[in-house]
């Protein structure tokens, strides 16, 4: 069930979940619990450095205990509860918001003109669920880990009016690249995050965030590196990319 919660189950097993929890909302509403304490827990603490021992310790926590069947394991609710305490902690430590380098030379302009291409062609589409990609965020992580070679944040934006309208192999420059798509459920534009395992393809400080707008249609994008992977957030405001951005743990002042 853990499993399934963090996104680690293939297809069929996720399905077998799924149908599990259609005829038990107890269980259903203990997951949902769950993944909304990991999602708290992973904004909070987005980089801020964690002890190792106290990595460590946290994942003795998440091991499985020897007969899990369809129940979630106390210590691992334990660690989430952990993760959270650790998170807000981490709160306070970075409360500051980061400002954005804007129109740096780092970021070259035909990246930008190619993101915002790819994410107006992309969001004409009524649903950018590509073959071999999970249809809900759940199984999303695990799906990227496999299709990119590095663990990446798959942000829930619902709490902001957005639901997660697929991902796809879409390219642009940089390397293999995976592009969920957000449409916005109150008539706002959309929303991509484009994902690509960090390889040195653009040479970007760690901790510092930056913004280039493409000259032709306005679109805007804010680009970061984090944990093994360099992130490309296209929008049309800065509200918009802000909160985004905020949603994925990285506080931002545009």
């Amino acid at each position: 069930m853990m499993a399934y919660a963090d996104g680690e189950l293939d297809t069929a097993g996720s399905e077998r979940v799924r149908r599990y929890l259609a005829s038990h909302p107890e269980a259903e509403r203990k997951i949902e619990a769950y993944i909304k304490l990991q999602q708290a827990g992973r904004r909070a603490m987005a980089d801020v450095a964690v002890p190792v021992g106290l990595l460590q310790k946290l994942a003795e926590l998440d091991q499985p205990a020897p007969a899990r069947g369809w129940r979630i394991g106390y210590l691992s609710a334990a660690a989430a509860v952990l993760i959270v305490a650790l998170g807000t902690v981490a709160l306070v430590m970075r409360n500051a918001a980061t400002p954005v380098v804007q129109g740096s030379s780092l970021v070259p302009v035909g990246w930008v003109s190619s993101a915002s291409k790819v994410h107006i062609n992309c969001a004409k589409a009524a649903e950018h669920f590509e073959p071999g990609f999970p249809r809900t965020l759940q199984e999303l992580p695990g799906s990227l880990q496999g299709y990119l070679g590095q663990s990446a944040t798959c942000p829930d934006l619902s709490a902001l009016g957005y639901r997660f309208n697929g991902c796809g192999p879409c390219h642009i420059p940089g390397g293999k690249t995976a592009h969920l798509l957000y449409k916005s459920t109150q008539g706002k534009g959309p929303l991509s995050l484009f994902v690509q395992k960090d390889e040195g393809q653009l040479p970007l400080e760690d901790r510092k965030v930056y913004l280039s707008r493409d000259a032709a249609d306005g679109t805007e994008m804010i680009v970061w590196r984090a944990h093994g992977v360099v992130y490309y957030l296209v929008g049309e405001s800065d509200e918009q990319l802000k909160s985004a951005a905020d949603e994925m743990g990285m506080k931002v002042r545009i």
